[in-house]
């Protein structure tokens, strides 16, 4: 099989003979001396969040409103004329709405827009539009989850989506860095024992057996990836276009609140949680099967670091070699290959972890991600943690010279695309949070026991 977006593949450069592997800083074109913090990046610039009601674009938005962050405004787009409704009570206090006459409260640093990411102009008023004229970041995370949508429905749902918000980019002079939100998972083609790079689409090999995507929501989003390099590519002289695909997202660890976004129903780790326990589960799971899990919190700060470094460098793309790649660099918000911190999923499977009513039955929860319990396919996160500062595990160093001599379809990639960002003050090591709050257990319980409040109206 051959993955959807290959059609939008562009050759590799060629730069004459074999290139080194660069160090954070090397070839970048951008300031010199010690990484820019992340205030000293955003302080002063308009950002717009599409999908601003959404699991990833509500934790955005907690994160965004930090004064230490030191943003001049944020435009939430959110679906649906009622969009307040669907906003978070805390966040109201910092959330203006635009009058009649195009004016809202400058007081205020979030402005909420109620449009709709599928059509031009997201479907908002000519005066509303006007005022997204002074938008310097574009960060899309408005799609539908749902995986079971007829394909059609779902590449309306998600790449009709993403091609037009790419046109308002495009059409925004202002616009410097545009960020298109995505999922790992988009590679969950790739036979079992695979890895996940960060690069487009991997090297296709005739001797690989390749499987379908398992969904038509995983099917969308590989088309949008591959709307975004087509339109990033060539236009990126002005706009620093970047993907960054996300795995499995949890309920935060620490902010804005422990468990924040428990029973979230984008959350297939909500949805394990939510489950009956699945009888005789080893005639399902794969033994090594592991849900790749992120909790939101650390998500948004990586996505925050990652969008600073891009808007930092601009649109210089420095020369990068991957083998099928794209001029448009992806990155991996994943604990990653190399860690030993994804949750298998016999744990998962466990009574200690599920709420006293499970809601969804283990038919369900084995129909929808029985995908991700028969196989293994992890994901590289070499050049995410090099650009905001995280070690590499010991699996991903030698990967840029051994490339597929080593096994790995695709290739390493181990070249840097973005000056780094310093991130402190910013939780982005996951492996370290967990230490702190004592790992995978407790937070497994808070969820459950947060969960079980909802449950009962607590």
């Amino acid at each position: 099989m051959v993955c959807a977006t290959e059609v939008f593949q562009a050759e590799s450069p060629d730069i004459g003979g074999k290139p080194e592997p660069t160090s954070p800083s090397r070839g970048l074109q951008t300031p010199s001396g010690s990484p820019q913090t992340l205030s000293d990046i955003l302080s002063g610039q308009t950002i717009l969040v599409t999908g601003a009601g959404g699991f990833v674009g509500t934790a955005l938005i907690h994160r965004l409103v930090d004064p230490l962050l030191r943003v001049r405004r944020v435009f939430a787009l959110i679906h649906g004329q009622d969009a307040s409704s669907r906003f978070p009570k805390d966040l109201i206090p910092s959330v203006a709405k635009v009058n009649e006459k195009g004016d809202f409260d400058t007081n205020k640093l979030v402005v909420l827009l109620a449009g709709d990411c599928s059509v031009p102009g997201f479907g908002l008023s000519a005066k509303e539009n006007k005022l997204l004229q002074d938008v310097d970041i574009v960060i899309h995370c408005a799609g539908n989850t749902k995986f079971t949508l007829p394909l059609p429905n779902a590449i309306d749902a998600t790449a009709g989506l993403a091609y037009t918000t790419c046109q308002f980019t495009l059409g925004n002079a202002k616009v410097r860095t545009h960020i298109h939100l995505s999922t790992c998972f988009t590679g969950w083609f790739l036979p079992s024992g695979s890895i996940v790079h960060e690069e487009l689409v991997p090297a296709i090999d005739s001797k690989v057996q390749y499987e379908e995507h398992p969904n038509t929501y995983l099917h969308a989003k590989s088309i949008a990836e591959g709307i975004v390099n087509a339109v990033g590519r060539d236009a990126s002289k002005n706009v620093a276009w970047r993907i960054l695909r996300i795995s499995t997202l949890g309920p935060a660890l620490s902010f804005p609140t422990p468990g924040w976004g428990a029973g979230h129903t984008s959350s297939p780790l909500c949805a394990s949680i939510a489950a009956e326990v699945v009888d005789n589960p080893t005639s399902i799971l794969n033994p090594e099967a592991e849900l790749d899990t992120i909790p939101v919190d650390i998500a948004v700060n990586q996505i925050l670091g990652l969008t600073a470094a891009a808007h930092r460098t601009g649109a210089n793309n420095p020369s990068y070699p991957l083998p099928h790649g794209s001029n448009v660099p992806i990155y991996h918000i994943a604990v990653g290959h190399g860690s030993a911190k994804p949750i298998p999923m016999m744990t998962l499977n466990k009574r200690d972890f599920k709420i006293a009513r499970p809601y969804v039955s283990a038919k369900n929860i084995v129909a929808i991600y029985r995908p991700m319990m028969t196989k293994v396919v992890r994901f590289d996160t070499s050049r995410m943690r090099r650009v905001i500062g995280l070690p590499l595990y010991p699996e991903a160093k030698g990967w840029s010279d051994k490339g597929k001599a080593n096994g790995i379809i695709g290739g390493g990639t181990m070249w840097v695309t973005d000056a780094p960002v310093d991130m402190t003050g910013f939780e982005v090591d996951l492996d370290t949070a967990l230490e702190k709050s004592g790992g995978w257990v407790p937070y497994l319980q808070l969820i459950r026991d947060k969960m079980e409040k909802t449950q009962h109206g607590l």
